[in-house]
């Protein structure tokens, strides 16, 4: 509940005092710094109850993932900025342009955490397919 009323305030305080053109920029990086707090919230608890963490795992695992994001967002973005020009402004345009943002991100995103050797993402794509076949 902290987390999630850290992200609201923030997200309002960024809405209502940023100009036009950045409240979105404003609410996006309102989100990040949540989480950053989340994760530091999160490991404190967790370092407690379980009497220590492997930090220097985690670090390399969030790492990766940055990696990752990293290049699969700006991927991404020029997937979607080159897909949608040519329809302009409209709905369709920003249809293709979502779409092929999207299908870069997930595809590029996958495929270098897995290359990356982020050990989570099969696991979380093991329990994923058991769901299914059940």
């Amino acid at each position: 509940m902290v987390i999630a009323s850290v992200n609201v305030g923030l997200a309002l305080l960024a809405f209502g005092l940023l100009p036009l053109e950045a409240k979105m920029i404003g609410v996006a990086v309102a989100y990040s710094a949540t989480y950053l707090l989340g994760l530091a919230l999160s490991t404190a608890l967790l370092r407690r109850r379980l009497g220590g963490l492997d930090g220097a795992r985690v670090v390399r695992t969030y790492v990766r993932l940055l990696v990752a994001g990293s290049v699969a967002g700006g991927l991404a973005w020029a997937a979607a900025r080159l897909a949608g020009a040519p329809m302009a402004d409209g709905a369709a345009g920003s249809a293709v342009s979502l779409v092929a943002g999207g299908v870069v991100l997930l595809a590029t995103y996958v495929l270098l955490a897995r290359l990356l050797h982020v050990h989570e993402l099969t696991d979380l794509a093991g329990s994923v397919r058991g769901r299914v076949r059940r």
